[in-house]
């Protein structure tokens, strides 16, 4: 499965669900977005079994950017059960939440 084109909606209930989720935060017009998206696609293809993976273009919901802390594009984040559990940029990939979800850790597996 291609990756999918998430609202606010759609990801707030996506993101609460068992699977891990990849997501996307980019927009049209940058360049760096365009190339890595071939091989985004690619992850969303190969890993659908057990990663669901999204896009969400940031000029469509800027609200949703700001609320995920999101200030360089492409930013990809893992979440699981709600939670982000990585980042990565841009200035590579960063743990965020882990300290808040490390005690919840075995309930995530």
């Amino acid at each position: 499965m291609a990756a999918m084109n998430m609202n606010q909606e759609q990801f707030k209930q996506l993101i609460r669900e068992e699977k891990p989720v990849l997501v996307d935060f980019w927009a049209p017009w940058c360049s760096y977005c365009r190339r890595i998206g071939p091989a985004y696609e690619k992850i969303g293809e190969e890993y659908a079994d057990s990663l669901a993976v999204g896009k969400i273009n940031i000029d469509e919901e800027p609200q949703l950017a700001g609320a995920e802390g999101i200030k360089v594009i492409p930013t990809l984040v893992l979440y699981r059960n709600g939670y982000s559990w990585l980042r990565m940029n841009k200035n590579g990939w960063n743990k965020i939440g882990w300290k808040k979800t490390t005690n919840n850790f075995r309930n995530c597996r």
